[in-house]
Protein backbone atom coordinates (compact mmCIF):
# COMPACT_ATOMS: atom_id res chain seq x y z
CA UNK A 1 0.00 0.00 0.00
CA UNK A 2 2.93 2.31 0.66
CA UNK A 3 4.11 1.76 -2.92
CA UNK A 4 0.71 2.93 -4.27
CA UNK A 5 0.82 6.07 -2.14
CA UNK A 6 4.37 6.84 -3.25
CA UNK A 7 3.39 6.42 -6.90
CA UNK A 8 0.43 8.77 -6.46
CA UNK A 9 2.62 11.39 -4.80
CA UNK A 10 5.19 11.09 -7.59
CA UNK A 11 2.47 11.54 -10.26
CA UNK A 12 0.99 14.53 -8.42
CA UNK A 13 4.45 16.15 -8.17
CA UNK A 14 5.04 15.63 -11.90
CA UNK A 15 1.68 17.19 -12.79
CA UNK A 16 2.32 20.21 -10.56
CA UNK A 17 5.80 20.62 -12.07
CA UNK A 18 4.44 20.56 -15.63
CA UNK A 19 1.65 22.98 -14.81
CA UNK A 20 4.10 25.40 -13.19
CA UNK A 21 6.48 25.22 -16.18
CA UNK A 22 3.64 25.83 -18.64
CA UNK A 23 2.34 28.79 -16.65
CA UNK A 24 5.79 30.35 -16.63
CA UNK A 25 6.22 30.28 -20.43
CA UNK A 26 6.21 33.73 -22.04
CA UNK A 27 3.18 34.40 -24.20
CA UNK A 28 3.46 36.17 -27.53
CA UNK A 29 0.63 38.35 -28.62
CA UNK A 30 -0.54 37.52 -32.11
CA UNK A 31 -1.02 40.37 -34.51
CA UNK A 32 -4.18 41.01 -36.50
CA UNK A 33 -5.06 38.65 -39.34
CA UNK A 34 -3.82 41.05 -42.03
CA UNK A 35 -0.25 40.51 -40.73
CA UNK A 36 -0.26 36.91 -42.01
CA UNK A 37 1.56 36.26 -45.27
CA UNK A 38 -1.14 35.32 -47.81
CA UNK A 39 1.30 33.11 -49.75
CA UNK A 40 0.92 30.48 -47.03
CA UNK A 41 -2.78 30.16 -47.80
CA UNK A 42 -2.76 30.14 -51.61
CA UNK A 43 -2.52 26.35 -51.74
CA UNK A 44 -5.74 26.02 -49.74
CA UNK A 45 -7.78 27.60 -52.52
CA UNK A 46 -8.83 25.00 -55.05
CA UNK A 47 -9.78 25.89 -58.57
CA UNK A 48 -13.52 25.55 -59.09
CA UNK A 49 -14.42 22.04 -60.11
CA UNK A 50 -16.97 21.28 -62.77
CA UNK A 51 -20.33 20.44 -61.28
CA UNK A 52 -22.31 17.37 -62.34
CA UNK A 53 -24.28 19.45 -64.82
CA UNK A 54 -27.94 19.53 -65.76
CA UNK A 55 -29.13 17.18 -68.47
CA UNK A 56 -31.47 18.50 -71.13
CA UNK A 57 -33.28 16.33 -73.66
CA UNK A 58 -33.93 18.26 -76.85
CA UNK A 59 -36.23 16.59 -79.37
CA UNK A 60 -37.21 17.98 -82.75
CA UNK A 61 -38.63 17.51 -86.19
CA UNK A 62 -36.24 19.25 -88.65
CA UNK A 63 -37.55 22.52 -90.08
CA UNK A 64 -40.73 22.17 -88.01
CA UNK A 65 -40.42 22.34 -84.23
CA UNK A 66 -38.17 21.65 -81.19
CA UNK A 67 -38.91 20.84 -77.55
CA UNK A 68 -36.19 20.94 -74.88
CA UNK A 69 -36.84 19.72 -71.34
CA UNK A 70 -34.67 19.33 -68.21
CA UNK A 71 -34.48 15.68 -67.22
CA UNK A 72 -33.31 13.73 -64.15
CA UNK A 73 -29.67 12.65 -63.87
CA UNK A 74 -30.83 9.04 -64.19
CA UNK A 75 -32.05 9.50 -67.79
CA UNK A 76 -30.09 7.75 -70.53
CA UNK A 77 -30.08 8.61 -74.23
CA UNK A 78 -32.68 5.84 -74.65
CA UNK A 79 -35.03 7.71 -72.32
CA UNK A 80 -34.63 10.84 -74.43
CA UNK A 81 -35.24 8.81 -77.59
CA UNK A 82 -38.38 7.32 -76.05
CA UNK A 83 -39.60 10.80 -75.15
CA UNK A 84 -38.98 11.88 -78.77
CA UNK A 85 -41.12 9.01 -80.03
CA UNK A 86 -43.84 9.89 -77.51
CA UNK A 87 -44.16 13.47 -78.81
CA UNK A 88 -43.63 12.62 -82.49
CA UNK A 89 -40.08 13.97 -82.87
CA UNK A 90 -37.67 12.34 -85.30
CA UNK A 91 -34.33 13.60 -83.91
CA UNK A 92 -32.72 14.23 -80.51
CA UNK A 93 -29.91 16.33 -79.08
CA UNK A 94 -28.39 15.56 -75.69
CA UNK A 95 -27.41 18.76 -73.90
CA UNK A 96 -25.40 19.50 -70.74
CA UNK A 97 -25.49 22.81 -68.88
CA UNK A 98 -22.89 23.53 -66.17
CA UNK A 99 -22.82 26.22 -63.50
CA UNK A 100 -19.00 26.06 -63.08
CA UNK A 101 -16.06 25.37 -65.35
CA UNK A 102 -15.66 25.87 -69.07
CA UNK A 103 -17.46 25.34 -71.33
CA UNK A 104 -20.80 26.09 -69.70
CA UNK A 105 -22.74 24.06 -72.29
CA UNK A 106 -22.13 21.03 -74.49
CA UNK A 107 -24.25 19.46 -77.19
CA UNK A 108 -24.30 15.92 -78.50
CA UNK A 109 -26.31 13.99 -81.01
CA UNK A 110 -27.71 12.70 -83.09
CA UNK A 111 -25.46 9.70 -82.59
CA UNK A 112 -22.82 11.30 -80.35
CA UNK A 113 -22.44 12.27 -76.70
CA UNK A 114 -21.85 15.83 -75.47
CA UNK A 115 -18.27 16.69 -74.55
CA UNK A 116 -17.91 17.30 -71.67
CA UNK A 117 -20.48 14.72 -70.76
CA UNK A 118 -22.80 15.26 -67.78
CA UNK A 119 -23.75 11.60 -67.52
CA UNK A 120 -25.45 10.90 -70.82
CA UNK A 121 -22.85 8.23 -71.59
CA UNK A 122 -23.52 6.09 -68.51
CA UNK A 123 -25.11 2.74 -69.10
CA UNK A 124 -27.94 1.50 -66.91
Amino acid sequence: MAEGTALRLLCAAAIIGLATAAAGQPRERLGPVQDFDPRHYDEDERPPERDAGQKLCSVYAPNAWRDTIPVPATWSWRDCRDYARLVGATHIHLICVFSRGEPKTSLGGPGELPEPDCGWGRRR
